[in-house]
């Protein structure tokens, strides 16, 4: 009898939290009784941001496969939730992630979908990851009105259309109700909007051009822009974003107001029990996404952290007996998020599911912020560290223990959560399961914030192994080898080695790891080989 699935993905819940056994019963019990009875190994992400590891995890090809991230997984051959569905799974989805987007093909395969996104970031997102960046292109003059206006019609067009369709359809049911507000708003201007879009292309790109993605939910469907109205809005989002930047820099104070509405998993508990629990009848997969430990410092739901802080003697007796050195408010947040899996595991056990029932427990990235050793990286594609791409792979009800030692990564999540369920794999997907040894070397890549510009933007990939850590860039066709970290003597790679001479060889070798991989993309910037690994050192 082939078993149920829960499929729990933490936002940035990092690799130490359940890497320590003695320290995870202590500081969360209930996902240490699921680790104690199951396995823990550690995951290398193809990627450090959820916009660009989540194609990974879901199709099971590379960050920039098909074309890269802008997309999603709309443009890539299949979904792991398709190959369930079609093998049997009844598949339902519940989420209270922005990241995921609404036009981004996530929803492939899932017969049911329960999301809490803000419309607002949602649409944010797309303006400032892919539209920003295509209008940039035409102003330049590399990209012709006609092809500006098809590719803007075709993409914004489909977000909006997704959004109005999302308002009309999702169950609306758990959403708080200043969410609902919120997205009420937005989605009064859709039609207008849409219309401007349609009939005048020009002026829509223009007015995009003009206003902060940030602030452009409040111009929805506007034909005429109240200078003064843009001028105080800006100027408040100017005040707003300063003053949020400014605090996350900084360790005190802890928390601050985030600019999105963030729903957090106490507020969906109680529907995800009543959910679970009438499963009993049918085969299903369900696939979670919570944002809780990611939006830790967020203070909008003032309430919600005050109720983290019947956490803070726990909290510092785990500090003195040394069970961990991460922050307050990350800490606490992955104590909420532990209870309410406490009350997941009592509802599966009270409907006579939990010996039935496969639980994978994962994450996207990690968290700089709870501990490092280093300064913040201002460049998000260069946060590769331990702390950004270290994450756990924990698994529950699988009866079996992995083989070998072998590295996983987050397309080898999935594999292994269809290796345990006992389905084919797509010929598309490129996951290897943890049941089947892993990998030697593990490749996570991104093109930086923003667009996914294959053709046109530099290229940072970092390779990984049992013992190594090599980050490089690619602009152009010239590879820069840029840090190199021995991780055996040095885990918490403090001392970058790429200019030590002794050094040549383990960077050939992590080049040749590279190329195994990834030759197919770097061959569109017309590199066949690897680099000589002295030319790629900058003195």
């Amino acid at each position: 009898m082939k078993k149920n699935a829960l499929f729990l993905l933490i936002d940035a819940m990092r690799h130490d939290v359940l890497s320590d056994p003695e320290a995870r019963r202590f500081m969360v019990p209930n996902l240490s009784r699921l680790a104690d009875e199951g396995f823990v190994r550690k995951v290398v992400t193809n990627a450090q941001s959820t916009q660009f590891v989540m194609p990974a995890i879901f199709s099971q090809t590379y960050p920039l496969d098909h074309g890269g991230y802008n997309t999603g997984i709309r443009l890539r051959p299949r979904s792991f939730v398709e190959t369930l569905k079609d093998q049997g799974w009844a598949t339902h989805k519940l989420v209270t992630s922005n990241q995921l987007g609404l036009h981004h093909g996530y929803e492939r395969g899932f017969e049911t979908v329960k999301t809490g996104s803000d419309f607002r970031v949602i649409l944010q997102h797309y303006i400032e990851r892919s539209l920003d960046y295509e209008i940039g292109l035409w102003k330049k003059g590399e990209r012709s009105d006609e092809e500006t206006i098809e590719y803007f019609q075709r993409e914004y067009g489909l977000l909006l259309e997704q959004i109005r369709e999302a308002w009309n359809t999702f169950n609306k049911s758990f959403w708080p109700p200043r969410l609902r507000r919120i997205n009420e708003r937005v989605v009064s201007g859709l039609d207008r909007e849409l219309v401007l879009v349609r009939q005048q292309p020009i002026l829509a790109v223009n007015k995009i051009a003009w206003i902060s993605g940030a602030m452009y939910w409040r111009f929805l469907g506007d034909l005429k822009i109240n200078r003064f109205k843009r001028f105080f809005w800006h100027g408040v989002g100017f005040v707003q974003h300063r003053t949020r930047r400014w605090i996350a820099d900084r360790i005190f104070p802890p928390f601050f107001f985030f600019s999105h509405f963030p729903m957090v998993l106490p507020d969906v508990i109680d529907e995800i029990c009543r959910f679970i629990g009438s499963r009993d009848d049918e085969r299903w997969f369900t696939y979670m996404h919570f944002m809780d430990v990611h939006d830790c410092r967020a203070f909008n739901r003032g309430l919600r952290v005050i109720a983290r802080w019947r956490f803070l003697p726990k909290y510092w007796l785990g500090r003195l007996r040394g069970y961990t050195n991460r922050r307050f408010a990350y800490d606490t947040a992955i104590m909420t998020v532990d209870a309410a899996v406490g009350k997941m595991i009592r509802s599966l056990e009270k409907s006579g599911q939990l010996e039935n029932t496969v639980i994978i427990v994962t994450a996207d990235h990690g968290s700089y912020y709870a501990e490092n050793p280093r300064k913040q990286k201002l460049i998000l594609a260069t946060r590769t560290h331990y702390e950004d791409i270290e994450v756990p792979l924990m698994m529950f009800g699988a009866d079996r223990e992995p083989e070998g030692d072998g590295m996983i990564d987050s397309m080898g999540v999935t594999a292994t959560l269809l290796d345990v369920l006992g389905t084919e794999p797509d010929p598309s997907f490129k996951g290897v399961s943890a049941f089947a040894g892993g990998r030697d070397a593990v490749i996570s890549e991104s093109c930086g914030h923003g667009n996914a510009d294959l053709k046109r933007r530099d290229i940072h990939f970092t390779v990984s192994t049992r013992t190594h850590r090599m980050m490089v860039k690619l602009t152009g066709s010239k590879f820069t080898t840029e840090e190199l970290y021995d991780i055996t003597t040095d885990p918490r790679e403090l001392k970058n080695v790429v200019s030590v001479a002794q050094n040549i060889g383990v960077i050939a070798e992590l080049y040749d790891c590279l190329f195994a991989e990834r030759a197919e993309l770097i061959a569109l910037r017309g590199v066949a080989s690897p680099p000589a690994p002295s030319e790629t050192i900058t003195p």
